[in-house]
């Protein structure tokens, strides 16, 4: 993992659990948090940094007419899924059957990621960003509801009674 999606990373989780209700139970936080976390990873700018050792690879890029910056931006983000990934596998707050889903929801933003790879490498014209990042957003926010994520879990909805 390169310092640059460590650090983008660690600064979209902050931010994503600004906007987490505190009041949840630790599960229920949890899962906003990955939720929120994924949709900054998908919509925040960002100004990736060529390193020394990438400039030639970035010369070969942009010689074959292919926006170097841009490849290197979806592969930040990607990278930054695979973090999210990390801690949600070690997060104890989550049931084995939300990390599931969870992972899979990674899986399918990183599978979108490669397809925008490769139809830049296949010299194809890059989505308008606006339209690409509120769909990212909707798309996160429908997976959510279509796999039960936001629903309110029954032991938790008893352990608040109690």
């Amino acid at each position: 993992m390169s310092k640059q999606a460590k650090a983008l990373y660690n600064t979209a989780k902050d931010k994503a659990s600004e906007r987490v209700d505190d009041t949840l139970s630790d599960r229920e936080r949890s899962i906003d948090t990955y939720k929120e976390t994924m949709i900054e990873i998908m919509e925040m700018p960002i100004d990736v940094e060529i390193s020394p050792s990438e400039i030639n690879e970035a010369l070969i890029f942009n010689n074959l007419g292919i926006n170097y910056l841009e490849y290197k931006e979806l592969k930040v983000r990607m990278e930054m899924l695979s973090l999210t990934e990390q801690d949600i596998d070690e997060d104890s707050a989550l049931h084995r059957s939300d990390k599931e889903k969870l992972r899979n929801m990674t899986a399918d933003l990183s599978a979108q990621l490669q397809l925008q790879i490769d139809d830049l490498l296949a010299g194809k014209d890059k989505p308008d960003e606006e339209n690409q990042r509120l769909n990212f957003s909707n798309q996160i926010n429908t997976q959510f509801e279509d796999l039960g994520l936001n629903d309110v879990d029954k032991f938790d909805l008893l352990k608040r009674m109690v």
